[in-house]
């Protein structure tokens, strides 16, 4: 499942196309799991009429359950987005993720907030994450 704001960049870079992008390309992205997930995020076709149908069945309800809530985070702009700001556990936060709120933030008029959490950001991205830094370090400076 995937959700994106036209404003942001696809994850992992590059420019947001309507026509391309696919759920890894969202920043707001889950899998589903539930009864019929086997190993790496799969479904299982099952060997049989019988287990495809229960297959296709734990599919349809992890998607009834885990969908609509996914989605429901995800419906209203810019309503949700503030919420999700505002409710955001910044303990946990990855600097990717925080770099995202930052932007977010940014979007939503709110530059106190967008560079805090674009310095925390940088703060927690490893001295490897060079780009990720530098991105960081570039908003920074056109906001600050």
């Amino acid at each position: 499942m995937g959700a994106h704001l036209a404003f942001l960049p696809q994850q992992g870079g590059g420019e947001f196309s309507s026509a391309t992008i696919d759920e890894p390309g969202c920043v707001f992205r889950e899998r589903l799991v539930g009864d019929g997930a086997i190993g790496g995020g799969g479904w299982a076709y099952g060997a049989s009429e019988e287990a495809s149908f229960a297959s296709v069945k734990a599919l349809g309800s992890a998607w009834e359950s885990a969908g609509s809530r996914f989605f429901a985070a995800h419906q209203m702009f810019p309503d949700d987005y503030r919420v999700m700001l505002d409710n955001a556990d910044l303990e946990q936060a990855r600097a990717i993720e925080l770099l995202v709120f930052a932007r977010i933030a940014s979007h939503l008029q709110r530059k106190d907030q967008a560079l805090a959490l674009a310095r925390l950001g940088l703060e927690r991205a490893a001295p490897a994450a060079r780009s990720l830094r530098a991105q960081m370090r570039r908003f920074i400076e056109i906001e600050g």
